[in-house]
């Protein structure tokens, strides 16, 4: 893949926070967590885990 276009190590980092930071909400009955200030639900978290993927 171009890394142009690829996540930085800082936009990989922060897309696990999200993903680790809803997974443990919804495993506590939350829809959604806070992660560095910001409100995360699940289209947030979908985005992330999109990123993620391009990460392989």
């Amino acid at each position: 893949m171009n890394r142009v276009f690829s996540p930085s190590a800082a936009e990989l980092e922060h897309a696990r926070e999200v993903v680790d930071a809803l997974d443990a909400a919804l495993a506590a009955g939350l829809g959604t967590a806070i992660v560095r200030g910001q409100l995360v639900d699940e289209p947030v978290a979908r985005h992330a885990r999109s990123l993620l993927g391009q990460s392989h």
